[in-house]
């Protein structure tokens, strides 16, 4: 461990396998001996025999290396010429059959590529729509901007106040959440119709001209609040191919049967 003489008394007290390999019945962490000692030793034996003894456990290391080496080298050279996912039982079967010149068939491999983690907030309605509304801000930012058109006023700053007025309470009480749906809801459709009526009073040409992610996001929105817009009036929350994420549309929760949860978003 290429130690000093105080560094070595120091590992003996932090290590209970180093002390009872000294012969303590208990852990202790007091120094068994002082550093001096080992300078005794030294004296005592000498320097021809500290000196033989340092080279033999230099070399009985170096052999020891090798050979561990050697290991590591023949079992990466069996790995490389063996099949992935394959056990020493297998391995063996493999390297017979490679002798002996027969094709070697493990049996049949079934993979289950479904689904994969999703990396997502739990969603809600109201986030949602908050979302939504954000979603639609921004493109209309974009639109009067690129085009040199009026901003037109789509009051964000009071439907974030109203958001987190009832997104920050501990306990959401059911008809305060079902207000601020309903506030969240007629919001996000005055805000999809300011859009609307830009495109169409101008020309639809400028929807084309927007990036593509940008047209992808409003197009998602759209569906969205249809889809918050029908769960609201039937009182429901579940409908087919929800939006759980206005970023990520492609996300759907499957069934995992959770005492927390029923659901998880996991992408398909």
């Amino acid at each position: 461990m290429n130690l000093s003489d105080e560094e070595t008394i120091q590992a003996i007290r932090e290590n209970p396998y180093m002390q009872y390999m000294l012969g303590l019945s208990e852990f202790t962490g007091k120094s068994v001996f002082d550093s001096s000692l080992f300078v005794t030793i030294r004296k005592r034996i000498g320097k021809d025999d500290f000196n033989d003894m340092s080279e033999f456990l230099l070399k009985l290391q170096v052999r020891m290396s090798e050979e561990q080496n050697e290991k590591i080298s023949e079992e990466n050279d069996r790995k490389d010429n063996t099949p992935s996912g394959t056990s020493a039982k297998e391995a063996s079967a493999f390297t017979n059959s490679i002798e002996e010149g027969q094709p070697f068939h493990k049996g049949t491999l079934k993979v289950d590529a479904t689904c994969a983690d999703g990396e997502m907030r739990y969603p809600t309605d109201i986030d949602l729509l908050h979302d939504g509304v954000e979603v639609v801000d921004r493109f209309i930012d974009r639109i009067c901007e690129k085009n040199g058109l009026p901003r037109p006023n789509a009051h964000l700053k009071e439907i974030h106040s109203r958001y987190l007025n009832v997104i920050k309470l501990r306990c959401k009480p059911r008809n305060k959440v079902h207000e601020c749906m309903e506030y969240l809801l007629t919001k996000l459709y005055r805000n999809i119709n300011t859009c609307l009526n830009m495109l169409g009073y101008n020309s639809t040409a400028i929807f084309d001209s927007m990036k593509r992610r940008d047209r992808e996001l409003f197009i998602t929105v759209l569906k969205m609040y249809h889809q918050q817009k029908e769960m609201f009036k039937e009182g429901v929350h579940a409908c087919s191919d929800r939006i759980v994420s206005i970023f990520q549309p492609h996300i759907h929760p499957i069934i995992r049967a959770k005492q927390k949860s029923s659901s998880e978003p996991r992408s398909e």
